[in-house]
């Protein structure tokens, strides 16, 4: 009887033992696909030539800081990562090709309350398919820091005036894009918000990127504004236009902003 209840003990440990031990469920992971590249660019790339940065948090994936992983894509295009991945938790991926003509940032619109949802992606180790990323191509090819070069002062219309002195222009992943411009020692920032991209198949051919005003900093009152009559001036709130110029390799871009200016800056 004795060595009955031992034998029946022995058993219910192992079967705790067993119970504990057995983990059904999958490992959280990121298993994300791209199918192809853009129409038109095809040709010039590979998909081992995607590099993927993936962060856990917006501010590090708007400052590239901290990547949770770094790599790039097999040739099927395909990657799947584990390490530090958690369940049920969302990961921001940048996918990009060195030069960044073709990448996954793409504005959502005017009408996105945050244009960075696009690119924010939960783990989906439940999921028996791939998360699938499409690709655009020159809207990357914005972002960075951008120094003046000068007024279009030779653009119909204008007549000389007096102007702020800029110094650059800042264009950031969460779709801002800031001015810092000098005036009778005052700092002014303009701040404007980007809405949305022109389709091309190449930089060399001209990339318009289009933006919305938000803000001028500390404020508008004594900023020199362009009079396009003799008691009205020009502004633009929600006809900012971008243009990379053609045959520059990405290094030149001319800005119709706010204030009605054609204002040059370089990488």
């Amino acid at each position: 009887m004795k060595v009955k209840k031992k034998l029946g003990l022995i058993l219910i440990v192992v079967l705790i033992i067993g119970c504990g031990s057995d983990d059904s469920s999958p490992t959280p992971r990121l298993w994300i696909q791209v199918p192809e590249f853009p129409e038109g660019v095809a040709a010039d790339y590979a998909l081992t030539d995607i590099n993927i940065d993936i962060y856990r948090s917006k501010d590090d994936y708007v400052n590239e800081v901290n990547p949770l992983y770094t790599g790039k894509l097999n040739a099927s295009g395909e990657l799947e990562v584990t390490n530090g991945i958690e369940k049920e938790v969302f990961y921001y991926i940048d996918l990009y090709t060195d030069d960044n003509v073709v990448s996954n940032w793409a504005a959502a619109g005017a009408n996105f309350n945050d244009p960075l949802e696009l690119v924010k992606y939960k783990s989906n180790e439940f999921s028996g398919l791939p998360i699938t990323i499409y690709l655009t191509t020159n809207t990357k090819v914005f972002l960075g820091e951008w120094d003046f070069v000068s007024y279009n002062a030779t653009h119909f219309g204008h007549e000389p005036h007096d102007r702020t002195e800029r110094t650059k222009l800042i264009i950031r992943k969460d779709f801002t894009a800031e001015t810092f411009e000098m005036y009778n020692n005052t700092l002014f920032n303009v701040k404007s918000i980007i809405s949305s991209f022109s389709s091309t198949i190449s930089v060399q051919d001209g990339v318009q990127c289009f933006l919305r005003f938000k803000e001028m900093l500390p404020s508008e009152i004594g900023y020199p504004y362009h009079e396009v009559g003799p008691s009205t001036v020009s502004l633009n709130p929600d006809g900012m236009i971008m243009t990379i110029q053609p045959n520059t390799n990405g290094k030149l871009m001319e800005f119709y902003d706010y204030v009605d200016e054609y204002v040059f800056y370089q990488k």
